[in-house]
């Protein structure tokens, strides 16, 4: 979608072997009136990658796009606003964490906060995934619920240190999960995961949605 909509409408044209670093930097001149810093920097960085490749095939002998790169450096800045943030603030952080204190979404919360664990990682996150009783507290983030199993990127795939307010949260969750375990008798399924129904199974994102937004109707 970038390079059809911001690339190849004005550089399109212009065979690859002849494209000047003057043409890149009239073409960022342009964009910048359009587009935010961060998108710029996308295209920008989609440009390079695509002449790095022609690089690798031997059709052209230097990247232009890197070149212009090079001259632009501190000046890669858009005239449009970027998109506001939809991070909490740690005042609306410790507020949701207030509210949700004493229900089986706590630890959910808590986790997700402070690690910034997607929701369909943590859906999928075994307790084989998780440290809590090691040298040093560790959650280990490497699949999603996805069709795939697979985490967004491959960079998602990362290992994290769990803070102290994790680790007991986390402890306080796995006792309470047993307990449910125990009342769910033979309708429980042992699916080993952290974070699931009253019986086991895999958490549905439309459920987790409408709990979460009870916990932020209580916090309002």
């Amino acid at each position: 979608m970038l390079a059809n909509t911001h690339i190849t409408p004005y550089l399109g044209r212009h065979l690859l072997a002849e494209l000047r670093v003057a043409d890149v930097l009239a073409w960022l001149r342009g964009r910048k009136k359009h587009l935010s810093s961060r998108t710029l920097r996308l295209v920008l960085g989609l440009l390079e990658r695509a002449i790095r490749y022609a690089q690798v095939q031997e059709l052209v002998t230097r990247n232009v796009a890197e070149l212009a790169r090079i001259d632009q450096r501190g000046k890669l800045k858009g005239s449009r606003p970027g998109r506001p943030s939809k991070s909490m603030t740690l005042d609306q952080a410790v507020a949701v964490l207030q509210a949700a204190q004493g229900t089986r979404w706590y630890a959910y919360l808590v986790l997700s906060i402070v690690t910034g664990t997607r929701t369909e990682e943590i859906r999928a996150l075994s307790w084989d995934e998780i440290d809590i009783e090691g040298e040093v507290p560790t959650i280990h983030v490497w699949v999603s619920v996805r069709e795939d199993g697979d985490t967004k990127t491959r960079r998602s795939r990362r290992s994290l240190e769990l803070p102290t307010l994790a680790v007991k949260a986390i402890g306080a969750h796995r006792a309470a999960q047993a307990r449910e375990r125990l009342a769910a008798a033979e309708l429980w399924q042992d699916n080993n995961l952290v974070f699931c129904t009253r019986t086991g199974t895999l958490l549905d994102r439309h459920n987790v949605l409408r709990e979460l937004r009870t916990i932020m109707r209580k916090r309002d």
